[in-house]
């Protein structure tokens, strides 16, 4: 069996190192990097004593283009069994607009993907994409997903009415019926 080509370059640890700065300028910490070159994560902040572990993904387009906060599934569950040890685990996304942070574990759907243009099949895995509901956008993508899903319809029929709290999984939100 061969080894997997490494495909990052100095110009994509450049980029992962200016979302280490502005992570640290948002936390007011220093990072360090991982002891391990093939550690699931490329920075490690200490709050109190307290690890807190992110891997980074750089975009080369807006946030509006390409909305995901995306990873392999093997580094998604690497993740959730380092966060499942004691340690916090975030996944920063890069896009060329804005910057945004995701806890892990969270909602999440597997699907395949990944890179297509560099023509390694094995660049092509099942990834996980991770619900990010901190945005406004955000809520207006889940909105419309439950409507076309007819949850407001169920909901109603269910008997539930205006303004009670309605859980899916760790997910709650307040009720408001259709107009």
């Amino acid at each position: 069996m061969t080894s997997r080509p490494i495909y990052e370059s100095d110009a994509d640890r450049g980029r992962q190192a200016g979302v280490v700065a502005k992570l640290e300028q948002a936390f007011g910490l220093t990072a360090t990097a991982p002891q391990d070159r093939f550690a699931p994560y490329d920075a490690v902040f200490r709050f109190r004593h307290h690890p807190c572990v992110v891997e980074i993904k750089v975009r080369r387009n807006t946030r509006k283009r390409y909305p995901t906060y995306m990873l392999s599934e093997a580094k998604y569950h690497a993740l959730c069994a380092i966060d499942a040890q004691g340690a916090n685990a975030l996944l920063a996304v890069q896009w060329t607009d804005q910057l945004g942070v995701v806890q892990v574990p969270v909602e999440h759907t597997v699907s395949t993907g990944g890179r297509y243009d560099r023509g390694d099949s094995r660049d092509v895995e099942r990834v996980v994409a991770l619900n990010d509901i901190t945005t406004p956008e955000a809520m207006n993508y889940i909105d419309e997903r439950l409507a076309k899903l007819g949850v407001p319809k169920i909901l109603n029929r269910a008997g539930v009415r205006e303004g009670d709290i309605v859980w899916i999984s760790q997910f709650s939100f307040e009720f408001v019926p259709e107009v």
